[in-house]
């Protein structure tokens, strides 16, 4: 028995006949695959903005102000600081006191009812009293009151003066100003002079000067009367100026007043030249 028969692994492998040729199809030849490029794809921009022709982008868009660093403090030099804050002071100081010591200080006229306190001055300085000349004036004495005076020629005396109190002189700038002696009528101007040291009666609530009055230092008072007795009638009414002259020389009080009523002419010019130029007081 042959044992290659039933073998299959030695089985005979007979070969493939031959195809006709007419049963040759041909195969379809292999399409070569087309080839793909890829293109790089270009970066998407952003779509700028359109903008209209008329606008001026100068004016529209403003350039934005640069950032500049913050520099840091430098801490204060405070000695250098207080250093000079004292030599500021002491420039002051010494610029004050050579002004005081060169330059000259008017006079200083206070409104004090203290005759002893304030500094004297003088009336004749006043341009007013200047302009007013006495060459002409009548003069006039006063033996009881120990004092003599001028008074202008227009101006006239009380009648009768033997009727007055001693010392008491009466005057006026009219004939129907001046007082009557031996009456409450007082006038416009009258001068009285009284034994001892009277000043601090007669001192008045008015805003007072010191004055110089043939070489004696007094007071002057000047306000208006807001005070007067309506009732009794005696005595200038209210509203009228008053100026008033108080001096204490040779033991004796001197007073010197004027008074200007309301509606009348203002002759205190004339009534302080009276008093400062012409007022003389006896021993």
């Amino acid at each position: 028995m042959n044992t290659d028969d039933n073998d299959p692994d030695k089985a005979i492998i007979e070969p493939e006949q031959p195809q006709a040729e007419s049963e040759i199809q041909p195969q379809e030849q292999a399409q070569p695959e087309p080839v793909v490029t890829t293109q790089p794809q270009p970066e998407t921009q952003p779509a700028e903005p359109v903008i209209p022709s008329d606008i001026d982008l100068e004016e529209q868009i403003e350039p934005r102000e640069s950032v500049q660093p913050i520099e840091p403090k430098k801490p204060l030099n405070v000695p250098a600081i207080l250093l000079s804050v004292l030599v500021a002071v002491l420039l002051g100081v010494i610029g004050w006191l050579l002004y005081d010591k060169f330059m000259p200080t008017a006079p200083e006229i206070k409104t004090t009812q203290n005759a002893q306190d304030m500094p004297e001055t003088k009336i004749e300085d006043n341009v007013q009293a200047e302009v007013i000349q006495t060459n002409d004036w009548i003069a006039l004495t006063s033996k009881d009151g120990k004092y003599s005076l001028k008074y202008p020629p227009t101006w006239v005396t009380a009648t009768s003066p033997e009727l007055c109190s001693p010392g008491l002189t009466l005057l006026g700038s009219r004939s129907d100003k001046v007082g009557k002696c031996g009456s409450d009528s007082l006038g416009e101007v009258l001068i009285a002079s009284y034994e001892g040291d009277k000043t601090a009666e007669f001192k008045k609530s008015y805003p007072s000067t010191s004055v110089t009055i043939d070489g004696v230092t007094g007071t002057r008072y000047a306000g208006a009367i807001q005070d007067a007795d309506a009732e009794s009638g005696l005595g200038p009414e209210n509203g009228t100026k008053e100026v008033v002259y108080v001096v204490y020389a040779n033991g004796r009080t001197h007073q010197a007043t004027y008074y200007q009523y309301p509606g009348e002419k203002d002759v205190s010019g004339t009534f302080d030249v009276l008093v400062v130029k012409t007022l003389t007081f006896l021993k």
